[in-house]
């Protein structure tokens, strides 16, 4: 991971990475580098394209500059290419673990660029006897306190969101219903109130659902809830709930090897939720944020639920049992009950990798977006345009609605047959547990909490998607 640090950049400094926009503008940085190094650089950029993309290394062997790189900046200025551009420049300097870096751009866009240099450069080599890279240091040559301090705002959520990298990549048997606990209490010195519902709380108040989804394993389901009240005129809330299914076997609907091995990552939802909570606090929003993370092992075994089965839900409903596999739903609704019958809510929105319906019909780039109000929705896109977390609206109707009624109980856990739309049903089942009036989103997150390339603001691997798009929302309304 690159640290990022600011420097006033008063002298000649070695291992300098200048990004430009025309010739012309090397003058500008002749302070930073040495004679010989300008000279050089010069003559490099005379060749330069400043219409696309374009870099280029000097290597310098003297006492005072390792070495150039110079990289174009086009006119039509997008913050992705100019941090891949540093990005590349540094990755081609593997033996330097300090590197410097200036260009002159508006402090907003040069706030995104640091935050995508530092986002695409996390790596998860826990386990690995050797690292894939020395940490840098990036420092940002730059005498403006005002932008310095703003990036160290930002560096809380980016910090945030790589906690909740680490949770997703870490291994099922690391990563549990138990031990989420412990990083749950991390939150607690950031004035975060933490409580555990454990499974005797869960059974006596009738939560059937994350009951009997948890039951299968020998490590019991619990619901932790997170609560930062800081806005004392208000007792209003918005409540985030993420499905923490820990492992996901599928259940006694056991999934097939393929299609089992990355379900260590069916907890992104609540690793989203749990990091944005963190990134409220750390920044001491004047906010009232509540997270309600729903936390079990999908697993086979004497004790799991069975197809068939009929569930009574904490709100009273029963549920049939359609498929184990399943199961994020049913752990999804009783904290959606529990979040309205114990908080004052502003909107709740809930985050899950819900379904592979939502993988075929957006990929790897777009998480499923569903709402019952248009301002919400309205809001949830604006704050995804300014992320560049992307979200797509899915459709909700009638027909969804009643495709998931249920012969012998109230509902059933999967559509009927030849129905379609997976991802919209699903939304469906847990909008029956949305009390009317209630603000209500659900983000399927399925296609883009881990993915196997990069995309525009992380590597490959777990993206920690959600956490920057909803601490924006918070901050902004």
């Amino acid at each position: 991971m690159l640290n990022i640090k600011f420097n006033d950049g008063t002298k000649p400094l070695r291992n300098l990475i200048i990004g430009l926009r025309d010739k012309d503008e090397l003058q500008n940085f002749k302070n930073c580098i040495t004679e010989e190094a300008f000279r050089k650089a010069e003559k490099i950029i005379s060749e330069f394209d400043f219409k696309k993309s374009e870099y280029d290394i000097i290597k310098l062997p003297d006492d005072n500059t390792d070495f150039i790189g110079l990289f174009s900046i086009e006119a039509e200025t997008d913050s992705t290419k100019i941090a891949d551009s540093i990005i590349t420049i540094s990755n081609n300097l593997k033996k330097f673990d300090d590197i410097n870096v200036t260009f002159d751009l508006s402090e907003e866009l040069t706030l995104d660029i640091l935050e995508i240099v530092k986002l695409k450069s996390w790596t998860f080599d826990k386990y690995k006897s050797k690292k894939d890279a020395k940490d840098k240091n990036i420092n940002f040559i730059s005498n403006n306190k005002k932008l310095e301090n703003a990036f160290e705002t930002r560096n809380n959520v980016i910090n945030s969101v790589s906690f909740a990298k680490e949770l997703i990549s870490e291994p099922a048997s690391i990563v549990t219903p138990k031990s989420f606990e412990g990083y749950a209490k991390e939150l607690e010195n950031l004035g975060v109130e933490v409580s555990v519902l454990d499974f005797n709380y869960l059974k006596q108040h009738k939560m059937g659902g994350i009951v009997a989804v948890g039951e299968g394993s020998d490590i019991e389901p619990r619901i932790i809830v997170l609560k930062y009240m800081n806005n004392k005129s208000s007792d209003e809330a918005t409540v985030l709930v993420g499905k923490g299914i820990t492992f996901d076997s599928g259940g006694l609907n056991l999934k097939p090897s393929q299609a089992i091995y990355d379900m260590k990552t069916d907890m992104s939802g609540a690793a989203a939720v749990i990091a944005t909570i963190k990134a409220v606090a750390s920044n001491k929003l004047n906010k009232n944020v509540v997270g309600i993370l729903g936390l079990a092992e999908n697993l086979p075994s004497g004790h799991s639920y069975k197809p068939g089965d009929v569930i009574t839900m904490m709100n009273g409903m029963t549920v049939e049992v359609g498929d184990t596999d399943a199961e994020g739903r049913l752990v999804l609704a009783d904290c959606l009950t529990y979040a309205q019958k114990n908080f004052k809510v502003k909107e709740i929105i809930d985050l899950a990798t819900l379904t592979g319906a939502c993988i075929i019909a957006l990929g790897y780039r777009f998480c499923g977006l569903f709402a019952n109000d248009d301002q919400l929705k309205y809001e949830l896109l604006k704050s995804s345009k300014t992320t560049k977390e992307a979200l797509w609206e899915l459709p909700m109707c009638d027909f969804f609605d009643k495709a998931i009624n249920s012969d012998i109980a109230d509902i059933k856990n999967i559509a009927r047959s030849g129905t379609g739309a997976g991802s919209s049903t699903a939304a469906h089942f847990l909008k029956r547990f949305i009390e009317k009036n209630i603000k209500w989103s659900h983000l399927d997150i399925a296609g883009v909490a881990f993915t196997k390339e990069s995309t525009p603001v992380s590597a490959k691997g777990a993206t920690g998607f959600g956490v920057r798009l909803l601490y924006n929302f918070i901050e902004n309304n």
